[in-house]
């Protein structure tokens, strides 16, 4: 321990547990800083104690397999705040509720770009994280896999503020619910994303029985509950360019017994009152991808080809206070802000002579997000020189094939006149799925030059639309309706 209350471990180091050590009872805030190092409870003890009144703040560390009886497998406090940061905890269980994190009392729990996964409260509630009586804050994380016996199947606290983050696959098995988050006091959630959640009881990710709930540029899909299966609550409802998907197990997606304020939100059904400007009920789906890492550091749902969510929201409606999505890419990008967690683009390359017409695409052609490499490179490390030239049919053959040569009898006939017979169905398939057009409405001019920044905007169409694919299951892993493996 340094003279700053700090505790500082060698660097990559794996601790075992053997023995249960005491809980901390300082009155001087204390850091625990792992160094990139792991603890291991080896599924029989609590890994971390803090009666104190102070701060800890536990950070750079894994904490994986803790277990006790009682609550919080690997963290538990007494009454005073614990910030937990840059770590991850996985596989941690209590008996009694916080199969991670555990309060006991009133002290607050902060968690900052952190992976919990796994969790298991036991018969209690919250599966990662249970604090019946205190506020939780959650920023730039991931919550998945957690499972509660009882309500919240991520969290089950008073109130719980959530930021650009993501919670799926965790599951409240208790009538009570809040297959993702059960808020005993109020919910504030912006810039985060809700996926296959789910609650034997009402809200398959959201439930607030009595206090408010905000929502704002929040993607929530596949969630499943017999009432509401996203959101339910019996207090006040804001929304704004929040996108409501269809439930996965049939149902509605809301279940709300107040009066909504709401704007730029859509739902697939009408369950969530929205009346608000911009807000459409009844809506087609949002066209979402799979969720994947589309950048930032968690896991999204990337708008896809022709998705309604894209531009929705006029420049001058856009929320000030959210200038950036859940990955920390300027919002809006282009004209209008996107409903949702992200916005329809990728993070930004080192390029400086990209134009605005093919930005899009070069951020996705260029990124390494598209592993194992990238799909294009630039000329120089600082420039992609987008005009550089190949011939428009050699890169429409190329691409049709790339998608698996899909069968275009059912497409309608493209309009060219010029078009020779070895590529014709390419020139087909690209023209109906709107990868390319015609150089004038009948000429298609096969063996003019296309430069490398219509090559880029034709991937980055191709890899967005599901529909152009002969099968879109076996697309490539590098677009963004495909997993990330």
């Amino acid at each position: 321990m340094d003279g700053n209350n700090t505790i500082t471990f060698d660097p990559g180091i794996r601790v075992e547990l053997t023995t249960a050590g005491p809980a901390f009872t300082g009155t001087i805030p204390l850091t625990i800083d792992g160094n990139g190092s792991t603890i291991d409870g080896n599924n029989t003890l609590q890994i971390f104690q803090t009666s104190a009144t102070v701060l800890v703040t536990i950070r750079d560390i894994e904490l994986v397999d803790g277990d006790t009886g009682g609550t919080g497998g690997a963290i538990r406090t007494a009454n005073g705040p614990v910030r937990v940061e840059n770590a991850t905890l996985r596989s941690n269980a209590a008996d009694n509720g916080g199969g991670a994190i555990g309060a006991v009392g009133t002290g607050a729990i902060t968690v900052q770009d952190t992976l919990i996964l796994a969790s298991d409260a036991g018969a209690g509630n919250g599966g990662a994280i249970g604090a019946g009586n205190s506020t939780v804050t959650v920023t730039a994380s991931r919550v998945a896999g957690s499972q509660a016996g009882g309500a919240g199947g991520a969290i089950l606290a008073d109130d719980v503020d959530v930021v650009d983050s993501t919670f799926n696959t965790n599951v409240a098995n208790d009538p009570s619910g809040g297959g993702a988050i059960h808020a005993v006091g109020d919910l504030e959630v912006l810039n985060s994303t809700f996926f296959e959640n789910t609650a034997a009881g009402p809200g398959g990710a959201l439930r607030v029985p009595t206090g408010s709930v905000t929502l704002r540029h929040v993607s929530m899909s596949g969630d499943a509950s017999p009432a509401g299966a996203h959101l339910s609550s019996n207090g006040a409802v804001t929304l704004f360019a929040v996108s409501f998907d269809d439930p996965r197990d049939g149902g509605g997606n809301c279940s709300i017994s107040i009066n909504v304020t709401s704007s730029y939100s859509r739902s697939t059904d009408a369950t969530c009152s929205l009346d608000g400007t911009g807000d459409v009920q009844n809506a087609a789906g949002p066209r979402l991808g799979s969720l994947r890492d589309n950048g930032g550091g968690v896991l999204t749902m990337y708008p896809l080809w022709a998705s309604p969510l894209v531009g929705a929201i006029p420049t001058g409606d856009c929320d000030p206070d959210l200038g950036l999505d859940q990955r920390g890419i300027d919002r809006p990008f282009e004209t209008g802000c996107d409903i949702g967690a992200i916005e329809a683009t990728y993070p930004s390359h080192p390029f400086v002579d990209s134009a605005a017409w093919v930005e899009s695409a070069v951020r996705w052609i260029t990124s390494p997000l598209n592993a194992p490499e990238p799909i294009m490179t630039g000329i120089t490390p600082t420039t992609f020189e987008p005009n550089d030239p190949i011939t428009r049919a050699q890169v429409s053959r190329a691409k049709y094939r790339l998608a698996g040569s899909p069968d275009v009898s059912a497409l309608p006939a493209h309009p060219f006149t010029d078009v020779p017979a070895w590529v014709t169905d390419a020139v087909r398939w690209a023209s109906a799925n709107s990868l390319v057009t015609g150089i004038t409405p009948t000429r298609f001019k096969p063996n003019d030059a296309i430069t490398r920044g219509q090559v880029a905007r034709m991937d980055y169409r191709l890899a967005i639309n599901p529909d152009a694919w002969a099968d879109p299951d076996n697309a490539p892993m590098t677009v963004p309706f495909r997993p990330s493996p």
